[in-house]
């Protein structure tokens, strides 16, 4: 039989290491984790200004959902990507699609929310020879929020990352 994985230890493990990442990218150079960039050659703080879920393991029920909360709770200065819907289309007409989201403690981003389309034919792949044949092209999605209609193209492979709205917004000063 094999060994059971506490779930809320693990997910305090991860979301112990993100906070970390954060505090990496964004810490002062005195910090525990500031000061290991700044010794790396880079003093100034990155500006990170968004954490977007979605490589970590959600295999687990609710895992993803659990994982944003708590990371919101704690960092409520980070605007945090809600979801990343992929939507394929193999055919060869265009596909207008209602998208809802629903459960979500806050409002849709529409002015940082985004489209991307990856280019190129139904067979393309990239070579040496064109390295760039299929590649992402990115725009922005006016309309995101929690009901849009989006047009799908033919032979095509979309994401649409759709940011939640801070709930409240922090300054250093």
């Amino acid at each position: 039989m094999a060994p059971r994985v506490n779930f809320c230890y693990y997910l305090l493990i991860i979301k112990q290491d993100t906070l970390d990442a954060i505090e990496f990218a964004r810490g002062d150079s005195a910090s525990k984790w500031g000061s290991i960039r700044a010794s790396m050659g880079h003093p100034e703080p990155f500006q990170l200004y968004y954490v977007a879920l979605g490589n970590q393991d959600c295999s687990k029920r609710n895992y993803k959902g659990k994982f944003a909360s708590s990371l919101i709770h704690l960092r409520m200065d980070l605007c945090t990507m809600a979801t990343l819907l992929q939507i394929v289309n193999y055919g060869s007409d265009l596909v207008n699609l209602k998208i809802s989201v629903t459960g979500l403690e806050n409002d849709v981003c529409s002015c940082v929310s985004k489209k991307t389309v990856l280019t190129g034919g139904l067979t393309d792949e990239n070579s040496f020879g064109e390295p760039e044949k299929v590649f992402p092209v990115s725009s922005k999605l006016p309309n995101a929020g929690s009901d849009m209609d989006v047009v799908i193209t033919p032979y095509s492979i979309n994401a649409f990352d759709l940011f939640l709205a801070p709930s409240s917004y922090s300054s250093a000063m």
